[in-house]
Formats: structure tokens, C-alpha cells, sequence
């Protein structure tokens, strides 16, 4: 079953623009796998600078527990070079959504799935100095807002009551 779904998952991504990412590439040698994600880089950055939108999971995976995981700096990376803005969003309710148990109960049709879109980081705010150094700086900056930007998704849109004057 779960294959089915992985399946219908890639056609439709495939059908939207969507191009798949093979995670954990080795290749024949570990120069074969430089040269897969090197390649891959490149032709991302083409493709933002040709005003394509990228839309990357920064964990670089999905997640067993629920729990966000750590940033990789590849998103980071990738909008330094092409000198594009970040987005950063959250996503809430999504945990569990997409399994055989939420399918075969239903559960999948009930589920609430909160999709927050934060504040752009424009180039300008961007770090300077070395590519590596200012990735993993700014990729600390979207873990942050990310992060922000999951907490509490219900109350987004409602108001928090009475200001308290300290």
C-alpha cells in the first residue's frame, strides 16, 4: 500500500513540475556522488535565477517523531547563490497524515493542517563573507523562524486578548 501512495505522490509532484531528489545518492564512487549533488545544485540555482520557485524541506527528510529536525544548509545555500529571497513557513497537523491507519479510518478527511508563511529574508539581510559560513548562519535564521512559525498555529489569526502593561 505504501508504495501505491509513494507512487501517486511522485507522478503528481512530476506532474506539477516537480523534479525527485535522490537522497542518499553514493553513485559508483564517492566522486560519482559529489558530482550527482554538485550537478544537482547547479541546475537548481539555474533554475531560480530563470524565476522558477524551489520549495525545499530544510531536515533534507521527513520526520519519524513529529519533533523538527535539524536544518541542513542547502536551502540556505541555494538562495545565497542565486541571490533570491528565503521564505521561511511552518507547517502544522501533518504528522501521521498521510499514513495506511489515517487512510483506512478516515482520519486522513479530518485532519487540520495549519501551512504558516513567515516574513521573506531579503539578499540584502543576508550574511556576508564566505558561502559556507553564511549558509550555516542564515540557515540558523530560517531554523529559527521556522520553528516560530510552528508554535501555536491555532492562535495565529485570533487575537490574544487583553495587552498586558508591564
Amino acid at each position: 500500500i505504501l508504495r501505491f501512495y509513494a507512487d501517486m505522490l511522485r507522478t503528481q509532484m512530476i506532474e506539477w513540475g516537480g523534479r525527485p531528489i535522490v537522497r542518499n545518492y553514493r553513485g559508483e564512487t564517492a566522486k560519482d556522488a559529489v558530482e550527482y549533488y554538485r550537478d544537482l545544485e547547479e541546475n537548481m540555482v539555474s533554475l531560480i535565477k530563470e524565476g522558477n520557485l524551489v520549495s525545499l524541506y530544510p531536515e533534507g527528510t521527513r520526520t519519524e517523531t513529529g519533533i523538527m529536525g535539524p536544518f541542513k544548509a542547502m536551502a540556505a545555500k541555494l538562495a545565497i547563490r542565486a541571490q533570491v529571497p528565503i521564505i521561511p513557513s511552518g507547517i502544522t497537523g501533518s504528522f501521521g497524515f498521510f499514513t495506511p491507519q489515517s487512510i483506512l479510518s478516515g482520519r486522513i478527511f479530518n485532519t487540520k493542517i495549519t501551512y504558516n508563511v513567515g516574513k521573506p529574508i531579503p539578499p540584502s539581510e543576508f550574511p556576508k563573507g564566505d558561502e559556507k559560513k553564511a549558509a550555516k548562519e542564515l540557515t540558523a535564521e530560517l531554523e529559527k523562524q521556522v520553528y516560530a512559525l510552528t508554535l501555536h498555529a491555532e492562535r495565529r489569526n485570533h487575537a490574544r486578548g487583553k495587552t498586558r502593561v508591564l
